[in-house]
């Protein structure tokens, strides 16, 4: 399975550089019916391709939960933000920002779809 999300991921960048090439081609011709601008109509195409491409298998492999948590844990550190793992036992791994004693609470769940 490794392979092929690989694969198709690959195939969804490549099919998305292409798209984008062709709209800057096409750019000029079109004037303003593309977009505000040339560039956002070419990222428009560029970003819309790549994610009618991908499967959610794919897109899952390239952004792992442990990507999510690397780059959560890089910006605490930029930041100075205190951060605190903890481990659910169901196994889910949560972050706490700041103090875990605090009045208010603000739970954000990425995602969608629940």
């Amino acid at each position: 399975m490794e392979l092929l999300a690989i694969a198709g991921l690959l195939w969804a960048i490549s099919k998305a550089l292409i798209t984008a090439s062709w709209a800057a081609l096409k750019a000029p011709m079109i004037g303003p019916r593309g977009g505000a601008t040339a560039t956002k109509h070419i990222v428009a195409m560029a970003v819309r391709t790549f994610f009618e491409t991908v499967t959610i298998d794919q897109f899952r492999y390239a952004y792992s939960p442990e990507t999510s948590a690397r780059l959560l844990e890089a910006w605490a550190r930029r930041t100075n933000t205190t951060l605190k793992t903890v481990k659910l036992p169901d196994g889910t791994t949560a972050f706490w920002l700041g103090n875990p004693d605090a009045e208010r609470l603000l739970l954000h769940l990425p995602g969608g779809a629940y």
